[in-house]
């Protein structure tokens, strides 16, 4: 309360959740207090902003997100990779764990989530059957995936077009 006047308090986790979600586009403080106080019942400003801070702290931290327990990652723009960031650290992890060094080394930044599809755009000449270890634990680990493609480059006629190779999950 200011002055006898509801308020919804805006911190840094706050602001981290709201741009993660997509709730908006820009880290105005001004900005994200109006689309939680338009969007939230005033008698629950208080919890709900104490909910956003502890999920800020504890889950959706800023270094190393945990989005595999989050418990609105099937909402959020960010766990989702809508944005089509990369997991890289995960990513990495992963790869060391399933693959040769020499492979993960050259893999991990080449794998991109899009919604609930991970990418996986294999360097010219390797085989993609290779990398089913690789896809696979990527859906046991990774609760968001549902489905792992490859993208294999190549030059199909006069084009120069990747080919989409389905190796795990749904299809």
């Amino acid at each position: 309360m200011w002055f006898n006047a509801p308020t919804f308090s805006v911190d840094t986790h706050i602001a981290r959740i709201t741009l993660r979600m997509g709730f908006t586009s820009r880290r105005d403080y001004e900005e994200i207090r109006g689309f939680w106080t338009s969007n939230t019942l005033i008698d629950l400003y208080l919890p709900f902003h104490l909910l956003l801070i502890m999920l800020g702290r504890e889950t959706c931290r800023a270094r190393e997100p945990l989005c595999s327990v989050c418990i609105v990652r099937d909402y959020c723009r960010y766990c989702r990779g809508s944005w089509g960031l990369t997991r890289g650290d995960l990513s990495k992890r992963i790869a060391r764990k399933v693959l040769e060094e020499d492979y993960a080394s050259r893999l991990w930044k080449r794998v991109e989530f899009i919604g609930d599809i991970a990418l996986i755009r294999t360097p010219l000449g390797m085989d993609p059957r290779d990398l089913k270890p690789l896809a696979e634990e990527l859906i046991k680990r990774l609760s968001y995936v549902k489905s792992v493609w490859v993208a294999i480059p190549g030059v199909f006629g006069e084009y120069r077009l990747r080919r989409h190779v389905w190796l795990a999950g749904e299809e």
